[in-house]
C-alpha cells in the first residue's frame, strides 16, 4: 500500500493498495485521502466508521485487474511517487518472475502533479511492461526499494544471492540520484542495470530484505536463520558494499520478514519458528532486545512497523494479525 503524493509526508495523498495471487492476477484498489482528526488523547483517528456498528465488513471491488503470466505470485511492490519522482508512466508495480527477472508494470494510475493542478490523468495504459531486468537468474524471493536513490532496489534470490539494481544516473551519483529532480520527461526504466551482487547467504534462500530508513544499511535474512547487515551508504559512488555485521542463528527457522523501524536504531524480524524479535542495529551480536513468543500457531510470514516506530504488527499462517509494543 502506498500514498499517491509526491511530497515528503508519506501519510498524505490518496491510498493505493495492490495484491497478487499465485496465478499472477493483480488487483488494485484506490481510496481518496481520508481526513484525520485528533482524538481526546491527541492521536489521529479516521472518520471512516463504516464497520463500527458491528455489521460485516464491506467488500470493495478492485479498481483494476490484470494478469502477469510469469509472476512468482509472492514478490511484488508498488513504487511510491516519493521514490520514482513524477513520471509520465504514473504508479508502477515491480514484480518478481519465475525466470529470475524483475518486471515493471504500469497500473494505469497517474501521479498528481502540482504543475498541472494535481491532475492525475492516466499517462500509460494499465499492464504495460516498461522494462524487465535480471532474466536467467535464480527466482526472486524478496525485494527492497532504496528510500532515497531513484529506482534503486535489492533483490533476494532463491540461491542466496542478493542483487542490487539501479539506473545509470543513480549508481553514478549523478543528477538522477535525487528523486525530486526527475520529471515527466524522464524515462530511466530502460537504463536499469545490476551494479552489485552479494553472496554471503550463498545456498540459502533470502526471503527477508529491507533498507534502513536513511538507506545506509541493507538488512537481510535467510532460510538458515542468519541475518547479515551491509553498509550501502556509498554504493552510488561505485564503491564496494561491505558486510558490517552478522547474526548467526538469529532464528531457529526460516527468517520470513525483516523491517527497520523509523528510529534507525532497531529492526524487527519474523520467522518460521513462530517468534518476532526486535534487534538493535548498533549492537546486533548482543542478542535481541526483545523476543515475542507470538502465540501464532505456525509461521509468522510478515512483520511491519508503525510510522512512529512505537508498535509493530505480525501476520501468520493461522490467519491472525497481532500487534506489539516496540517502546523501550
Amino acid at each position: 500500500s502506498i500514498r499517491n503524493y509526491v511530497g515528503e509526508d508519506v501519510r498524505a495523498g490518496g491510498e493505493i493498495t495492490a495484491a497478487i495471487r499465485l496465478d499472477g492476477l493483480v488487483s488494485i484498489w484506490k481510496r481518496a485521502e481520508q481526513p484525520l482528526y485528533p482524538d481526546d488523547e491527541g492521536s489521529s483517528t479516521s472518520t471512516n466508521t463504516s464497520t463500527s456498528n458491528g455489521s460485516a465488513p464491506r467488500k470493495v471491488k478492485a479498481h483494476a485487474q490484470f494478469s502477469i503470466s510469469n509472476a512468482t505470485g509472492t514478490t511484488m511492490m508498488l513504487l511510491p511517487p516519493q521514490s520514482t519522482g513524477y513520471s509520465k508512466h504514473g504508479i508502477i508495480l515491480m514484480v518478481g518472475n519465475l525466470d529470475g527477472s524483475i518486471s515493471f508494470h504500469c497500473t494505469g494510475i497517474g501521479i498528481p502533479d502540482s504543475r498541472k493542478c494535481n491532475d492525475d490523468t492516466i499517462f500509460t495504459d494499465m499492464g504495460t511492461v516498461l522494462n524487465t531486468v535480471g532474466s536467467g537468474n535464480s527466482i526472486p524471493m524478496s525485494m527492497a526499494l532504496h528510500p532515497s536513490h531513484h529506482l534503486t532496489f535489492a533483490v533476494g534470490r532463491k540461491n542466496g544471492s542478493i542483487d542490487i539494481y539501479s539506473s545509470a544516473s543513480s549508481s553514478q551519483g549523478g543528477q538522477g540520484s535525487n528523486s525530486g529532480q526527475h520529471s515527466i520527461e524522464d524515462d530511466v526504466y530502460g537504463q536499469l542495470r545490476r551494479c552489485h551482487r552479494l553472496a554471503q547467504h550463498a545456498g540459502a534462500p533470502v526471503r527477508a530484505l529491507c533498507y534502513t530508513p536513511d538507506g545506509s544499511l541493507l538488512l537481510s535474512g535467510c532460510d538458515e536463520g542468519h541475518i547479515y547487515i551491509h553498509d550501502t551508504s556509498s554504493f552510488h559512488k561505485n564503491e564496494s558494499i561491505r558486510m558490517v555485521a552478522a547474526i548467526l542463528n538469529a532464528h531457529r527457522g526460516y527468517i520470513l520478514s525483516i523491517c527497520a523501524l523509523p528510529d534507525e536504531k532497531r529492526f524487527v524480524t519474523s520467522s518460521a519458528d513462530k517468534t518476532v524479535k526486535v534487534w538493535n542495529v548498533g549492537m546486533p551480536n548482543a542478542g535481541p532486545v526483545h523476543t515475542f513468543d507470538t502465540g501464532h500457531d505456525n509461521m509468522v510470514w510478515d512483520v511491519a512497523g508503525a510510522v512512529d516506530g512505537r508498535k509493530c504488527a505480525s501476520c501468520g499462517d493461522d490467519g491472525l494479525i497481532q500487534i506489539y509494543s516496540c517502546e523501550e
